[in-house]
C-alpha cells in the first residue's frame, strides 16, 4: 500500500514539473529607435546619438530589455522647462490615429488612437485626459515584448477620474504612477518600478494656465503626455500546474515523515 501511494506522489510531482516547465522562452530585446507620428504630421522620435525630431535619447547599443524588465517613454527626459518640457503633449496634435515604429519597422503600430489621442477639448485647461496602460498589440520584436500606451495627466484643473477614460486613474499617471518619476518617489529620485524611464515631470507651460488639485509649477511635477510601455515578456505558470506541483511536494514530505516515525 505503501508503495502505491509512494508512486502516486510521484506522479503527482511529475505533472507538476511538466505542467510548470515553460512551453515557450522568452528572448531579450534591444530597442534602438522609436519613432511616432501623430495624424498632423507632428514626429516624436528617441534613437542612438542624434536624430531628427528627437525627444528621447538612447545610450549605446540601444536599451536592452530582458524578459520582465519595462521601458518607458513620455515628457521631458532633457528636464526642460516651460512649454518645452511638454514635449510628447500628443492629444494636441490631431484628433485621429498614430503610428508607432519601433526599430526601423521591425514593429510597425499603425491606427494607434485612445489614449494617446484625445480629441477635442485641446485648449480646455479643465479637461483631464489621463488614461491607464491599455495594450496596443499582443507582442513585438519578434514575440519577445508587448507594447502599451497610456496618458499621464496632473496638470488639468478637473479629477483625473472622470472624462473619457475608461477607468479611474490613481494619481492622474497609468498604472498609478508605479513606473513614473519625480515628485512620487523624491526621496531617491529613482523610478518606482521601471527599468528604464525616459522622461521627467515639467512646471507651468503657459502663464494664464490655472493652478490645480493635481500638480504644483513650483515643484515642477506636473504631467501633460502620452506614455508608451515596452515590457519584456516573461513565462508565468498557470495555476493548475502550480497546485500539481505543491500537491505532490506536500505529499512527498508527508509520506517522508510517515517514512521516519514508522522507522523510528
Amino acid at each position: 500500500m505503501r508503495k502505491v501511494a509512494m508512486l502516486a506522489v510521484i506522479a503527482i510531482l511529475a505533472l507538476g514539473v511538466l505542467g510548470v516547465a515553460p512551453s515557450t522562452s522568452y528572448a531579450s530585446v534591444v530597442i534602438t529607435d522609436i519613432t511616432v507620428t501623430s495624424s498632423d504630421g507632428t514626429i516624436y522620435r528617441g534613437c542612438i546619438g542624434a536624430c531628427a525630431n528627437q525627444i528621447w535619447t538612447f545610450p549605446t547599443g540601444g536599451i536592452t530589455l530582458n524578459p520582465s524588465d519595462t521601458l518607458v517613454l513620455t515628457q521631458n527626459q532633457a528636464n526642460l522647462t516651460g512649454i518645452n518640457a511638454y514635449n510628447f503633449d500628443t492629444s494636441d496634435h490631431g484628433g485621429g490615429t498614430l503610428t508607432i515604429n519601433i526599430n526601423s519597422g521591425a514593429a510597425n503600430l499603425t491606427g494607434v488612437g485612445f489614449p494617446l489621442n484625445f480629441p477635442g477639448d485641446v485648449n480646455s485647461t479643465a479637461t483631464n485626459e489621463a488614461a491607464d496602460w491599455t495594450l496596443l498589440n499582443g507582442s513585438i520584436l519578434g514575440g519577445n515584448a508587448e507594447i502599451l500606451a497610456g496618458y499621464a495627466d496632473t496638470l488639468h484643473t478637473n479629477a483625473c477620474n472622470t472624462g473619457r477614460e475608461t477607468s479611474a486613474v490613481p494619481n492622474c499617471l497609468p498604472g498609478g504612477g508605479a513606473l513614473f518619476t519625480g515628485v512620487f518617489n523624491a526621496a531617491t529620485g529613482a523610478p518606482n518600478g521601471a527599468t528604464f524611464f525616459l522622461g521627467n515631470p515639467a512646471g507651468q507651460p503657459l502663464p494664464n494656465y490655472p493652478v490645480g488639485p493635481n500638480c504644483t509649477f513650483a515643484l515642477n511635477n506636473c504631467y501633460d503626455a502620452g506614455a508608451i510601455l515596452i515590457h519584456g515578456l516573461r513565462v508565468v505558470p498557470e495555476p493548475a500546474s502550480l497546485l500539481l506541483l505543491g500537491g505532490g511536494l506536500i505529499g512527498l514530505a508527508a509520506y517522508g515523515r510517515r517514512y521516519r516515525s514508522k522507522k523510528a
